[in-house]
């Protein structure tokens, strides 16, 4: 809705982003939804209690100490 609103653009699911330091491949981020609000990436994630794992902790971290993304949250009730 907010895409055909022309609020936000490129929206795009499970869209991966590799992680790699120092040439290294670590590992791979894949988001809920990206898109483009206001021309800025925004980079989300849909997370309920059980979703939210160390190795997801670690991604995030990831993400913006490597890619300089911060990752979103929209919390499942």
């Amino acid at each position: 809705i907010e895409e055909m609103a022309g609020i936000i653009a490129n929206l795009e699911v499970h869209k991966p982003f590799r992680l790699v330091v120092n040439g290294i491949h670590i590992c791979d981020y894949e988001s809920d939804f990206t898109y483009r609000r206001d021309g800025k990436l925004v980079v989300e994630d849909v997370k309920s209690k059980g979703t939210i794992t160390r190795a997801y902790r670690i991604k995030r971290k990831l993400m913006l100490a490597v890619l300089g993304i911060g990752v979103q949250e929209v919390y499942d009730s």
